[in-house]
């Protein structure tokens, strides 16, 4: 879950914390990726044994994004599809969710878009403000805008954002530089802990438990889909 580490979500992790955009109204999470079926042909990605689909194997870093700034997240309703790959999970996937705050919002993901990774894109909406995180990994801090606001922003948006060449990011050093250090007896902060993840991966449960389902899934239920691993 690196892009807990990415400088975009950490200062987007600060402002909720501050309670900057007051009342959270909605939030959106988009991953619009794109692999062609020659990687699905390798005998284990798209399968449920070993991978999962989309949700499980790319878009679970966004998830846990989400989560992490928002979460807990209380219900789910998902519905998954295979639109153009050829696998056995999904290579596509939408939810409605709801926050326990009482906001809801929604998340998209796909590896069938065309012709290549578009974005990886995470927007929350407030009765204060508004914030948009973007580029092809969460990377970016593309807009953010303040109630009354005075000064322009665009110098906040510069100094959160940072370069990456694709959507794997850069924070997976960051994470595995801090387990080293550990190992190694260093302090290092950029660890997180397999205790902090575990509703993270509830959420793919609900998610595509509601999706077998077809209705909502609320996560105080704690729901497991057999498949996952099977």
């Amino acid at each position: 879950y690196q892009n807990r580490l990415n400088p975009s979500i950490i200062f987007a992790k600060n402002l909720l914390e501050k309670k900057k955009f007051g009342k959270i109204i909605s939030s959106s999470v988009r991953l619009r990726w794109c692999r062609y079926q020659e990687y699905y042909e390798d005998g284990w990605h798209g399968t449920w044994k070993m991978d999962g689909g989309v949700l499980s194997q790319q878009a679970i870093h966004h998830l846990d994004a989400l989560n992490y700034l928002l979460g807990p997240i209380k219900s789910v309703v998902t519905k998954s599809s295979r639109r153009i790959n050829k696998l056995e999970a999904e290579d596509t996937i939408v939810s409605i969710f709801v926050n326990s705050d009482g906001s809801s919002g929604t998340f998209e993901a796909t590896t069938a878009a065309r012709p290549k990774d578009i974005e990886a894109s995470l927007s929350i909406t407030g009765e204060k403000g508004f914030i948009n995180i973007g580029g092809i990994a969460l990377n970016k801090v593309l807009d953010i805008q303040f109630l009354n606001q005075k000064n322009k922003t665009s110098f906040l948006c510069n100094k959160y954002s940072e370069t990456v060449k694709n959507g794997y990011g850069i924070s997976h050093r960051l994470l595995i530089q801090g387990n080293i250090d550990v190992l190694l007896g260093k302090k290092n902060n950029n660890l997180i802990y397999a205790k902090d993840c575990i509703s993270t991966t509830n959420l793919v449960h609900a998610f595509y438990k509601s999706n077998e389902k077809k209705q909502w899934t609320f996560l105080k239920n704690k729901p497991i889909y057999n498949k996952l691993g099977g």
